[in-house]
């Protein structure tokens, strides 16, 4: 009797041990699957939560808050503004200035007939001095040819060369900004700031480039980097990317 008891408990724990090999094999494959799901979102929240917080003091955000709209007016502001804002940040020795907002001209009438005023030729020349970086707006619903001509001589101004393998790894996309070419022509460099969210709605991520055209357009941030960046290799590749 002893010895089939003692065969009864070996099977016990045998069958235990494969019951919960089993339930972390299913655990794993869960957490790595290329499919995001609730317990790899909880995780991440979790860890981003616990994570130090502190900003790098080489990073300046100008925020539109409470406090820089009673002193300037409700947004948007007077290009004046944004130029003096140039002004003060290159004297200040930034090494890069990037607007998340797009900029219009004074009188822009959203059809590119728009007439330059004495503020915008103001926000032209502060810009024409810095290191300016501007947002273009795509979509990935590609219903049309994008037009993205003087895409490849606004990329090419701060030296960001793409290779093949990040072409192919980026997401297709279709150019929709209106700024006025003046303004863009102004800036040192241009970024998309196209994001996706999770299926809880929550946007966690965001493209490092997309492809428009057969041009790579960095995210506002990577191409901000890369102007900041003190070092000479500024190649896109897919490892860089992803």
């Amino acid at each position: 009797m002893a010895f089939r008891l003692d065969q009864f408990d070996k099977k016990q724990q045998m069958m235990g041990m494969a019951g919960v090999t089993a339930i972390v094999m299913l655990l794993c494959c869960w957490l790595i699957s290329t499919q995001t799901n609730s317990l790899q979102l909880w995780l991440y929240d979790t860890a981003q939560r616990h994570a130090p917080a502190t900003a790098p003091s080489h990073v300046a955000i100008v925020a539109i808050d409470d406090a820089s709209k009673s002193r300037l007016g409700e947004w948007p502001w007077s290009n004046n503004a944004h130029a003096k804002l140039v002004d003060i940040l290159r004297g200040a020795g930034a090494t890069g200035i990037a607007f998340t907002t797009p900029l219009y001209a004074s009188n822009n009438s959203g059809d590119g007939t728009s007439t330059l005023t004495d503020a915008d030729q103001r926000l032209i020349q502060a810009m024409q001095q810095a290191k300016v970086l501007l947002p273009l707006e795509v979509s990935s619903q590609i219903t049309a040819p994008s037009d993205n001509s003087g895409m490849t001589e606004l990329i090419a101004k701060h030296g960001l060369s793409p290779d093949a393998t990040a072409i192919a790894a980026a997401k297709p996309a279709a150019l929709i900004s209106s700024m006025e070419k003046p303004l863009l022509q102004a800036a040192y460099g241009v970024g998309h700031m196209f994001s996706t969210s999770d299926n809880d709605g929550v946007t966690r991520r965001e493209f490092s480039a997309v492809k428009v055209g057969n041009q790579l357009l960095p995210s506002l941030s990577v191409a901000l980097a890369f102007t900041t960046s003190p070092g000479s290799d500024k190649q896109l590749t897919k490892k860089k990317l992803t």
